[in-house]
């Protein structure tokens, strides 16, 4: 027969013999009709015995043999397998193909075993370390987003902080300028209530003859006030100590810009007593004959 005659040329040429792979050659009906040197070391010397009961243990074909599938249309059928070993678990590849005559009938089939145990286990092994570079990415990328989130949040805080910090610059300049102003206004009360309320009174001490003997001491009560109230008096209110009641209070109305026609009728005086107290002023400023305009020299002096 031809199949016997495949046969006999297989374990002439002695190739297939020395193959790694373990080789089989079994009739339709599964029954082993060659083995070579690799496939005997597995099972032993099986020859006209059925492949199913000597790898399977079985008394008929195993559920989705790939040999059976060939031998139904003819194609190359090629999976894995692993199965228990003394030495663990073996991973195999195994092809299986048909061999047919001159008519195309198929006859026999061949089913080549491959050990590709190494290959898995390094696929595994390649498999286990992907996935855990995979997981330390995923760990370190949701660091990353966690840290990216904080600094968001952290420059958010400042940017508040920084409008708040401003915010509060603008409301302590705010203050600041305010508290100059009462300050000043503050000088210039206590300056002025002096001028009205306490030098005059000791000007007319002094003139009292019968006080001739007390002079030395409202000389001593005058310096004294005003070394008291010299510390935190203004230029402009330290002049106005040289200037009459009247002439500060004229001088305040230049300072805000009244006209001498408006400062008459505001004091109900003529226009002459008005020019008049204003040269007097500019007399005790030393800015009397000069081109220097009055109203700015007392704004200056507040400053």
């Amino acid at each position: 027969m031809l199949r016997d005659t495949l046969i006999n040329e297989l374990k002439g040429t002695g190739i297939i013999e020395v193959i790694g792979d373990s080789i089989s050659i079994q009739d339709t009906d599964f029954k082993i009709l060659y083995q070579n040197r690799s496939h005997r070391n597995i099972v032993g010397d099986r020859i006209g015995e059925y492949c199913y009961k000597v790898v399977r243990g079985k008394d008929h074909v195993c559920e989705g043999c790939h040999l059976a599938m060939s031998f139904k249309d003819g194609k190359i059928y090629r999976v894995e397998r692993s199965r228990e070993t003394e030495n663990g678990i073996m991973y195999a590849e195994i092809t299986a193909s048909v061999l047919k005559d001159s008519t195309g009938e198929i006859i026999a089939g061949i089913e080549v075993v491959r050990d590709i145990t190494d290959r898995k286990l390094l696929e595994m092994e390649l498999l286990y370390a992907k996935d855990k570079l995979e997981t330390r990415v995923k760990e370190r990328t949701e660091e990353l987003v966690k840290t990216n989130e904080a600094l968001k949040d952290a420059e958010r805080k400042l940017r508040i902080y920084a409008k708040e910090l401003e915010e509060t610059n603008s409301a302590l300049r705010v203050l600041l300028k305010q508290r100059e102003k009462d300050q000043k206004e503050l000088e210039n009360n206590i300056l002025s209530n002096m001028k009205y309320l306490i030098f005059p009174y000791l000007e007319k001490l002094k003139k009292n003859k019968s006080m001739s003997e007390d002079l030395v001491y409202l000389n001593i009560i005058e310096s004294n006030i005003k070394e008291i109230i010299s510390p935190f008096s203004s230029k402009m209110s330290y002049l106005y100590l040289n200037l009459t009641p009247r002439e500060i209070l004229i001088a305040n109305l230049i300072k805000d810009g009244k006209q001498d026609k408006d400062i008459m009728k505001t004091l109900n005086v003529s226009l002459e007593t008005v020019k008049s107290h204003r040269q007097r002023i500019r007399k005790k400023l030393d800015i009397y004959g000069k081109r220097t305009n009055l109203r700015i020299k007392l704004l200056s002096l507040t400053k």
